[in-house]
């Protein structure tokens, strides 16, 4: 039996963005299962929060957007209002890949049969995904215009990523890479990065198959790093750590918004599926300082970044989307190093992996 994938049709250019965070006690940053999206009843924006796998975290989900200053402002607002919840509580909110020192065994699952079939499903895989993402939503006019979108947002993915690499430390340790959050999440089955697609019924017939052999039930059981979703109309980034910088966030969500639109016009320099992933590596081991090779040669992340921003704005896509107040953004945090460079900075400094957490607290 095929599964319906008719794609929502828009010729509006709308956004949505999801953010996760962890719960933690303001004073020790130690993440606490005693608290959830309970915790913020009554909150203004209740309805903006979705629970998540483990009890110290809980989901952002912006309603639909009109411009991308609205990110940084909704964003701005809810941060804002969690925090004035959770100060009397005694917590904080943390928004970053991963908490640096949280010890997965210390972490309770939601009591919710579908995170409960994932785990026996997924077995240590799932007991060790206390990580916290990013997701951006842009909407594009079709399905053809999707596949072009998800095709040209997988090869420059590793710049998105860069962006926002914030997960040094897991379980107490340094990494090494600037991305853990990243290596967890790609452990998933059908997670990672989505392979090249020709047309649209390519993704359709993809799809099928995977549920016609019974291993989704819908396309949204499939956890790629760029993801197609016919029922909102919008191609979703799904590969950037947690950040609490909404003016990032919302440079982030503008750059993505940008190349969604330019798919159909703009020269792709692909190469294949391997070099997505080498490129992808290059952004979880060394941020935005790391290689990126392209038909082009070989240059940073960072260079290919500005590249790809000066190529948009020739395009004259922003001016299209009236989004130009966010070129200088975005270059300004393409010319910076990751969140993550800043948190082992911190930890240089202090030897202190609290002040780590602390400097991933939202509202700040």
């Amino acid at each position: 039996m095929a599964i319906n994938c008719p794609f929502k049709e828009s010729e509006s250019a709308t956004l949505g963005v999801e953010v996760e965070l962890q719960l933690v006690d303001s004073r020790t940053m130690v993440p606490t299962s005693l608290v959830g999206t309970e915790q913020l009843a009554g909150n203004e924006y209740s309805g903006c929060f979705k629970p998540e796998l483990f009890r110290s975290m809980v989901e952002i989900v912006s309603p639909m957007l009109h411009h991308v200053e609205q990110v940084g402002a909704f964003l701005s607002d809810i941060f804002r209002s969690v925090q004035e919840h959770l100060e009397p509580l005694g917590l904080t909110a943390l928004a970053a890949g991963t908490h640096p020192f949280l010890n997965h065994r210390d972490a309770v699952i939601v009591n919710d049969p579908r995170y409960h079939a994932f785990l026996d499903e997924l077995q240590v895989v799932l007991r060790r995904f206390i990580i916290c993402g990013m997701h951006i939503h842009s909407n594009v006019r079709n399905g053809e215009m999707a596949v072009k979108a998800s095709n040209l947002a997988a090869e420059y993915l590793a710049v998105f990523l860069a962006l926002t690499a914030s997960s040094p430390f897991f379980e107490g340790e340094n990494t090494g890479l600037k991305s853990y959050r990243s290596i967890i999440f790609g452990s998933l089955p059908r997670a990672g990065l989505p392979g090249y697609f020709e047309n649209y019924a390519k993704y359709e017939e993809l799809i099928t198959v995977l549920h016609r052999c019974e291993l989704i039930s819908s396309y949204n059981d499939v956890w790629w790093d760029v993801r197609i979703r016919p029922d909102l109309g919008t191609i979703e980034l799904r590969a950037c750590d947690a950040v609490n910088d909404t003016l990032r966030i919302q440079a982030v969500a503008a750059l993505f918004q940008a190349l969604c639109h330019a798919a159909d016009r703009f020269k792709s320099g692909y190469l294949s599926g391997q070099v997505n992933s080498q490129n992808k590596w290059a952004a979880v081991r060394h941020g935005l300082d790391g290689p990126f090779v392209s038909a082009g040669g070989r240059r940073t992340i960072r260079e290919t970044g500005l590249k790809l921003l000066a190529d948009l704005e020739a395009l004259g896509i922003f001016t299209e989307l009236g989004t130009e107040r966010s070129i200088p953004r975005i270059r300004r945090f393409l010319e910076q190093a990751c969140p993550a460079r800043r948190m082992l900075e911190i930890h240089a400094q202090t030897q202190s992996l609290s002040d780590v957490a602390a400097y991933s607290r939202i509202g700040c």
